[in-house]
């Protein structure tokens, strides 16, 4: 992997982007513009922070993150690829895919008309990769950073097989208290309840965490609006190429069980995510491409259907 020296020298951009060292050896990209702040690790193609001016930061990691190779970053927005969860068939393999845990290289940054900043990594299959999936595969992930945060993870296919992926853009939010949400979009849709045998069930009203939750709308394509009253904001978390959408809360217990996340941290954070799993998963042809993104920005309160709060919880 190029150094952040030869990084800065190819595709840095003056005063807009640059890249740096962490004292682990990571290498990470900050970019700060006239609308926002964000940076991204090399390690997973892993945006780990983006922060509008005047806001305060959108996205959350755990203080207890692994950050070294081969481990995942807990927190941000890892790249699920190209397969979510646990391996269907080899629990040796890493969860979620391998996109998270390996360096990504930087092939392209630039502005945009409005003065939006991004910057393209790519991954291509090599002895490594197949390990763990013996495939061909080209990815890409664009970064866009604007008044919004655009994430787009683009599946190529460039062999003569077709091949189906599952995945998602596993985004984590900073919030003041999870217990005291309300997550909007989702409202009469079905979902599987992953901490209840998957059973099938309905959303009625807006998504409340309010003990560990891990849950996967089906057939859903709206924006989700988190809604948090305690820092007086709205997240809207808009998304293209998914029909599928995951909400995750470890909670108490399940927080305590983990090594990378601290165990009063479920309350700082909730996981809404742009995914296509399940009876969403993609099959991408020969030649063909796939296009997953999400779109994250921030909006003042607004008037809002009635929420179906019990009260703060303390």
């Amino acid at each position: 992997m190029s150094t952040a020296e030869q990084l800065n020298q190819q595709f840095s951009i003056k005063g807009m982007l640059r890249f740096y060292s962490s004292s682990s050896g990571m290498h990470f990209c900050e970019i700060s513009n006239e609308y926002a702040t964000a940076v991204v690790a090399l390690h997973g193609a892993h945006v780990v922070h983006f922060q509008p001016h005047r806001e305060e930061p959108v996205l959350w990691v755990s203080e207890y993150t692994h950050v070294k190779p081969g481990k995942a970053i807990r927190g941000g927005i890892p790249v699920c690829w190209p397969w979510f969860g646990p391996h269907p068939s080899d629990a040796s393999k890493p969860a979620h895919g391998f996109g998270r845990i390996l360096d990504w290289q930087v092939i392209e940054t630039g502005i945009g008309s409005d003065g939006e900043t991004f910057i393209t990594f790519q991954l291509t299959d090599d002895e490594t990769t197949r390990k763990y999936w013996n495939l061909k595969f080209d990815l890409k992930l664009k970064v866009t950073v604007s008044q919004s945060l655009r994430v787009e993870l683009i599946t190529h296919n460039p062999a003569s097989a077709p091949f189906i992926y599952s995945g998602a853009l596993h985004s984590y939010f900073n919030v003041e208290h999870a217990g005291n949400i309300a997550i909007y979009g989702l409202d009469g849709h079905f979902y599987l309840d992953k901490l209840d045998n998957n059973k099938r069930k309905l959303q009625q009203g807006p998504v409340m965490i309010r003990d560990a939750t891990d849950r996967i709308y089906l057939n859903t394509s709206d924006d989700c609006l988190i809604h948090d009253p305690d820092k007086h904001r709205i997240i809207r978390v808009a998304k293209e190429g998914s029909r599928s959408t995951v909400a995750w809360n470890p909670w108490m217990h399940k927080a305590q069980a983990m090594e990378d996340f601290g165990d009063d941290e479920f309350k700082d954070m909730v996981c809404i995510e742009s995914g296509n799993v399940v009876n969403d998963m993609v099959r991408v042809g020969p030649g063909q491409t796939h296009r997953l993104a999400t779109i994250i920005s921030v909006e003042p309160p607004v008037c809002l259907p009635h929420t179906m709060r019990d009260g703060p919880i303390d």
